[in-house]
């Protein structure tokens, strides 16, 4: 019971700073994307606020959109994060689901880029989709590279067993 609750805990805690990895990778890219197109850092967030809270259109940037919209933005990550670390505990116990757990992150990973999309296209012109395709890969990336480090030995069970050519180490003799 006790080992239970402390993978539990464990679980909670690698899903909650995953979630917040890449809440604000996402952040970050965008806002720097946003300055180099000449825009505010929170252009972006404005524009999707807008879009998501009924004022679309023309955005002018102001805390009353962009601090409700990173709010929304930081419960999703936080939430897609324990989704993550859920799964990765699950593959754990049930190695031969990560085949079905990698196309579900694809999946969901393409959803939120058609979310998002739809979400700028609401609010007008200005959010870009390849710059949300970049900002949101580079999320994926940071925050399976943070997971990929709490799991080491997972992922190399995962490619011992994926690959017929690597034979399984002996029982000590």
């Amino acid at each position: 019971r006790e080992a239970m609750e402390k993978a539990r805990a464990e679980m909670l805690q690698e899903g909650l700073w995953a979630g917040l990895i890449g809440y604000l990778t996402v952040a970050l890219v965008m806002g720097l994307i946003d300055v180099v197109r000449g825009h505010s850092f929170f252009y972006t967030a404005a524009v999707l606020g807008g879009a998501l809270f009924g004022s679309g259109g023309a955005v002018a940037v102001t805390p009353e959109l962009v601090f409700p919209y990173n709010g929304v933005h930081l419960l999703a990550f936080l939430g897609l994060g324990l989704l993550l670390a859920f799964l990765v505990y699950e593959i754990e116990l049930h190695l031969a689901i990560w085949y079905f757990v990698f196309f579900l992150v694809l999946c969901l990973f393409f959803v939120s880029l058609f979310v998002v999309n739809a979400l700028g296209e609401a609010g007008g012109p200005g959010v870009s989709w390849v710059s949300v395709f970049v900002a949101n890969s580079l999320a994926a990336v940071a925050m399976g590279w943070y997971i990929r480090s709490r799991h080491r030995g997972l992922w190399r069970t995962m490619r011992d067993r994926s690959d017929p050519e690597v034979e399984p180490p002996s029982a000590p003799g």
